[in-house]
């Protein structure tokens, strides 16, 4: 027999496999919002192919699903609540692109994390009614208080504190239409507990971020820091260092002392603060550059710096960047014979002096001549090259009466003698000369580029019997204008009880709206409005000014923050934000009102 041979072909023919796909489960907080990402569904494929998802099953109204990633997101606004539902089970189709398409179905599953639920004040159908007389703000929100705000992308951001079981940082944001920011944190609330008392002072930002100064108490020091956070809420990057702070967005001083940050500065990528140092036996001025970039302090900051030069107390109050990267700081100076003086420096970024301001040293002035106190609490001018800054404070007269005192100093720390023959006016705001049954302190300046003028606001009278004043002064002179009130001035004097002046605004009517304190048995918010002819603004509840106290339970209310809203739905209204005390709660209020407020926006519950 013989063998034979031959060759055998076998074909084997492709068939389409299904995507490799298993169940999965996600996680996500009850407060998620549109588009934020769930999860993405994990599937393979065996040839490689192109794979398509679709939601084919469960709520689907509340999910979205990317056809081509698998990204799973949130759809709508908040649509969770873990009180409602904990959990969500979605079927999910994944198809390949093969000869056939194969499909593979599989169940995902969704469970939603419970988050604490923030008190938030919620504007009702019945926000907002007709006032006229008194609203006692004592019974709106629980115990805590705002420190500063600002105004910034067509939101509100205020600051400061909340008791709980004990002081944490509180931060709430609202658009100028009144309704909740809910870009910042999703809620529009923040609340910072960082294990200490912690008490927000000042808020500054570049447009991009939030910087926020606060004190941090552990029983024993208190700390001067500063965090930042982008306008969503979260912490940014920190700075990289060795004091327990790395990468948490938030830088602390460690002088175990008392350090207290009273005013905040930005310039292009540095931040500074100053503010006061007490070590036990003195105060001295703080001096703190950072890079806002990650906090980290530069130029060998902190600086305490003994501005007497003899352990003696000073602090700054103020600081303001005029041009290029030197800072005008304003505050006080205790003399040898223990009274305290105006107190100004220009400083370079590193806390240096400027040696073309004053020959390089700090300028203390004895405003009033006789070896009484004296104080500089409000500055303000044009930014520009050859700047005069306005200074305004008060001055003690032999009297002990305290009289209201604006100064104009150049760049180079030379009183500007062309304004009030050497550089100082003062100011016989109550028109008695100094005789010692009156006073007067300016707490506000606001600089008017376009007439060239300098309108002042304070408070005026013996003490228990103080009213509202403003001013208009001639920058260029330091005289007043005599075409403004009864000889530049006017004073609020028909109101009963007695008027102290916390903030001003300016509109864009020139209308002046001064907001503060009126206080008869107890403190309650006051606003006044006063047109650019020193009248009461009587489109302002008919009255032009307005005390907010109707009778209920008695508190103690106190005016914060006037800003007026530039933009959007709400544009002309007016925000203020006020702290209201019952039985020694301190309680945060919003108090919204429309332009010619006849309508007051009540605080919401």
């Amino acid at each position: 027999g013989g063998t034979a041979s031959s060759t055998l072909a076998i074909t084997i023919n492709p068939i389409n496999d299904a995507p490799l796909v298993t169940e999965q489960s996600f996680s996500i907080n009850e407060d998620a919002t549109d588009s934020d990402i769930i999860g993405t569904i994990v599937a393979t494929d065996n040839e490689n192919q192109d794979l398509t998802y679709v939601l084919a099953g469960g709520d689907l109204a509340l999910f979205n699903l990317n056809a081509s990633s698998g990204i799973l997101s949130v759809n709508g606004e908040t649509p969770f609540d873990y009180e409602t539902k904990t959990q969500y089970i979605l079927n999910i189709q994944v198809t390949d692109n093969g000869t056939p398409n194969e499909t593979t179905a599989v169940n995902i599953t969704v469970n939603i994390i419970d988050v604490a639920e923030p008190l938030i004040p919620v504007e009702d159908t019945s926000f907002g009614r007709p006032i006229t007389g008194q609203l006692d703000l004592g019974s709106v929100f629980s115990g805590g208080q705002f420190n500063d705000s600002i105004a910034l992308n067509n939101n509100l951001y205020f600051v400061g504190f909340t008791n709980n079981a004990d002081k944490d940082i509180l931060i709430v944001s609202y658009t100028n239409n009144g309704d909740v920011n809910t870009a910042f944190n999703t809620t529009g609330t923040k609340v910072l507990d960082l294990e200490q008392d912690e008490e927000a002072t000042a808020i500054i930002s570049d447009g991009t971020d939030l910087f926020i100064s606060y004190s941090s108490f552990d029983g024993s020091n208190n700390e001067a820091c500063v965090l930042k956070m982008d306008l969503a809420g979260a912490l940014r990057t920190g700075s990289d260092d060795d004091d327990g702070e790395s990468n948490t967005g938030i830088k602390c001083t460690t002088l175990n002392s008392t350090t207290v940050i009273n005013d905040l500065e930005i310039d292009g990528n540095k931040l500074l603060a100053v503010g006061k140092h007490f070590d036990g036996t003195q105060t001295d001025s703080l001096w703190i550059h950072y890079k806002t970039d990650d906090l980290s302090f530069e130029n060998s900051t902190p600086a305490i710096v003994d501005v007497s030069g003899a352990n003696r107390d000073d602090e700054g109050y103020a600081v303001k960047n005029f041009e290029n990267s030197d800072y005008l700081v304003v505050g006080s100076v205790t003399d040898a014979d223990g009274t305290k003086n105006s107190l100004l420096r220009y400083l370079k970024s590193n806390g240096n002096n400027d040696n073309d301001f004053n020959g390089g040293a700090s300028l203390t002035i004895d405003l009033s001549g006789n070896d009484k106190d004296d104080e500089l609490f409000a500055i303000g001018g044009l930014a520009d090259s050859n700047f005069t800054a306005f200074a305004g404070g008060y001055v003690t007269r032999n009297s002990g009466e305290k009289e209201a005192v604006v100064l104009a100093i150049d760049k180079n720390g030379e009183l500007v003698t062309s304004f009030d023959t050497d550089g100082i006016a003062i100011y016989n705001i109550d028109g008695n000369s100094g005789a010692g049954n009156g006073g007067a302190q300016v707490t506000g300046i606001q600089y008017e580029p376009i007439k060239n003028e300098i309108m002042l606001s304070g408070t005026t009278g013996v003490p228990n019997a103080e009213h509202v004043f403003t001013a208009r002064v001639i920058s260029s002179t330091g005289l007043l204008d005599d075409t403004y009130g009864e000889s530049g001035v006017s004073t609020l004097s028909d109101i009963d009880a007695k008027q102290i002046v916390n903030t001003t605004s300016i509109d864009s009517n020139d209308t002046l709206w001064v907001a503060g304190i009126d206080d008869d048995t107890n403190a309650k918010p006051f606003i006044g409005a006063i047109t650019d002819q020193a009248a009461l603004f009587t489109n302002f509840n008919s009255t032009g000014y307005l005390t907010l106290d109707e009778i209920t339970e008695a508190s103690n209310d106190q005016s914060i923050k006037l800003i007026q809203l530039s933009n959007g739905a709400q544009a002309g209204k007016y925000m203020l934000a006020s702290t209201a005390e019952t039985n020694g709660v301190i309680k945060l209020v919003l108090t919204r009102f429309t332009l010619s407020l006849i309508h007051i926006s009540e605080p919401t519950r």
